[in-house]
């Protein structure tokens, strides 16, 4: 610690000679040690980076009173890093997050590759169709999103 101690032990007097740390080797240790629990946290809770938006494309916005994604709106130009200045089809101006945007999926839609036909993209979803079991309303099966399957009660059957 750099400092003598008291101690009524007998010591070696060259061990109470104080002796000053390093502080480019404690930083680079704390640099070290925060780099990795950092990368840790980020791959154990799937951390990954949303791609830039350009300027004049639509998206959705984050209504933050109801919580949905229902306010249409077109990027005008990007103020800071992840910070967006959009313009909602209403004439309103908001700055937002780079996680309150998302892409418009009609315009998803729209910039599907140019090869694929609308008759191969009714084919494929014939296809999810078929491949979907239907059930009836008595036997829907619902699962937790942990992979649990949740049963009614027998109590709840007589039920309507």
């Amino acid at each position: 610690m750099g400092r003598k101690l008291r101690t009524t032990m007998p010591t070696i007097a060259s061990q109470l000679i104080p002796q000053l740390v390093d502080k480019s080797s404690v930083r680079e240790k704390d640099r070290g040690s925060k780099a990795k629990q950092a990368a840790e946290y980020n791959r154990r809770h799937g951390v990954r980076s949303l791609p830039d938006l350009e300027p004049g494309t639509r998206v959705l916005v984050h209504d933050q009173i109801g919580g949905e994604w229902n306010v249409p709106a077109t990027v005008d130009r990007e103020i800071q890093p992840r910070s967006y200045r959009v313009v909602t089809e209403s004439g309103g101006t908001l700055r937002r997050n780079r996680h309150d945007l998302r892409l418009n999926p009609e315009m998803v839609e729209g910039q599907r590759d140019h090869q694929e036909t609308n008759s191969n993209h009714q084919q494929a979803l014939e296809e999810a169709a078929q491949q979907t079991p239907v059930r009836s309303e008595e036997h829907i099966e619902t699962r937790t999103r942990y992979g649990r399957l949740v049963k009614t009660p027998q109590w709840r059957k007589d039920y309507v």
